[in-house]
């Protein structure tokens, strides 16, 4: 929690503009649920993809337009997943 912190701390700094931030309980999918015979194991797993998949659109419509991702290949542009 504390990393999180000082992270958004210093992108604050940097005039940033997060509008929120996720948080989400590891409960799990249901068995016989169609999100856990696709693999996501856990309510916290369907929604790191969606921010996953969010980001990725995000960045192709951004490098479509022309602009480079200077930022894509850093090592700390994206989150670790668990």
């Amino acid at each position: 929690m504390l990393k999180r912190t000082i992270r958004l701390s210093a992108q604050r700094r940097r005039g940033g503009n997060r509008k929120f931030i996720m948080v989400q309980i590891p409960e799990p999918t249901g068995e016989n649920s169609e999100a856990h015979k696709a693999g996501y194991r856990t309510i916290a797993d369907i929604g790191k993809e969606r921010i996953r998949r969010a980001g990725d659109k995000i960045l192709a419509e951004w490098e479509q337009k022309g602009n480079r991702s200077q930022w894509a290949s850093s090592p700390t542009a994206r989150c670790p997943t668990s």
